[in-house]
């Protein structure tokens, strides 16, 4: 009897055993309530902790429950997918492109991903098809490195290093904004619809040279017809000019519309007009050059009228061409004359040729005298 005894106590003891080992199995691992899941382990429900499971990171709350989706834990934001797995890399999350580091905390700001920088928002969303820090990132978020880009109507170059372009590059010039410039001049040159740089063409009354700026005191030929480019960069119209010793009446679209042989011409001033007198030029010992010529629409200013002025004044070291040769002037003094050499005389005596050559409505004749050097 007390040996079936022993007998009995040890099979009960067994089965404890073994009942204790099967409670204690079950009570590690996963375990689905109605709210989700919690995780068991060593017979206690974790809580407020991360646990490595399966190879994947899962946080749980303070209640033991499983997190997923958002969540806000040590400073950094997580996203936990479905079934509770912390996620790292890139991520699409209700529309937009998320990026998470290996430690599953969202990033946000300039983020050189692989071989390339992205931004991404204060809310982690990653930027695309706009300008952020004056580089533009394109339709899959990244920046772009170098090119053009087209931005609602505009165009905009970005450099080598991801900037905006805000100068010349080649043929097109680009605003301090980044905007490609179209229809206007910058600086000495125009640029036109396609925002290239125009060369060999007219602009209004401007014409454009092989260098891109804009020609001056120049001979231009156009679909076959010559045009002259007076000094201030303006094609002539309207007007007379004197080349040579021909000259050249324009009409109003620019084109010469007759010549004329004048003979002989002086250019003094800048200004180039016949000679009209009867008498050759003539250079005494000490190079001094008496000679008549009108000079149309200026005047020297008389004592009593007009003396304040001033237009254009000749001066010491400017040059003169007379015939087609260069002289410097190293004196200079210039006077209204009536072909009347005592008034003429007079009026020199008085000082006021200083005042030197203005505007007038009439072409009148003067007499210029000036010590020259040949140049």
């Amino acid at each position: 009897m007390k040996k079936k005894l022993v007998t009995i106590g040890v099979a009960v003891t067994l089965l404890a055993a073994i009942t204790g080992e099967e409670v204690n199995a079950q009570s590690n691992g996963w375990s689905q309530n109605e709210v989700g899941y919690t995780y068991i382990k060593d017979g206690s429900t974790v809580k407020n902790t991360w646990e490595y499971i399966g190879g994947r990171w899962y946080h749980f709350d303070n209640q033991g429950q499983m997190q997923t989706d958002w969540q806000y834990i040590g400073g950094n934001w997580y996203h936990f997918n479905q079934n509770g797995h912390m996620q790292t890399d890139w991520q699409y999350i209700d529309g937009f492109w998320y990026y998470f580091n290996q430690y599953g905390h969202m990033q946000t700001g300039w983020q050189y991903i692989g071989t390339s920088w992205y931004y991404l928002y204060q809310s982690g969303a990653c930027m695309v098809n706009g300008w952020q820090d004056g580089t533009y990132v394109d339709g899959s978020g990244r920046a772009v490195q170098t090119g053009w880009v087209k931005r609602q109507g505009d165009w905009y170059y970005i450099s080598g290093k991801g900037y905006l372009a805000n100068s010349w590059v080649g043929d097109y010039y680009l605003r301090a904004d980044g905007r490609m410039a179209r229809n206007t001049w910058v600086s000495n040159y125009y640029v036109g619809a396609t925002g290239a740089c125009v060369y060999n063409a007219f602009v209004g009354d401007w014409y454009v040279g092989s260098n891109g700026q804009v020609v001056t005191s120049k001979w231009v030929q156009q679909d076959g017809n010559w045009y002259y480019i007076a000094s201030n960069g303006k094609v002539m119209r309207n007007a007379s000019f004197i080349d040579g010793s021909t000259e050249y009446t324009f009409g109003s679209n620019g084109t010469i519309t007759s010549t004329k042989q004048i003979g002989r011409t002086a250019t003094i001033g800048g200004v180039t007009s016949p000679v009209v007198s009867t008498t050759e030029i003539t250079y005494s010992s000490e190079n001094y050059v008496y000679e008549y010529t009108p000079i149309p629409n200026y005047y020297v200013a008389e004592r009593l009228s007009k003396a304040g002025a001033a237009v254009h004044a000749l001066r010491v070291g400017d040059t003169v061409t007379i015939e087609g040769k260069n002289y410097r002037v190293k004196e200079r003094k210039t006077g209204i004359t009536y072909y009347d050499t005592t008034a003429f005389s007079n009026y020199l005596s008085s000082g006021d040729y200083d005042l030197g050559l203005q505007t007038c409505d009439d072409a009148a004749t003067y007499i210029i005298i000036l010590k020259l050097t040949r140049i």
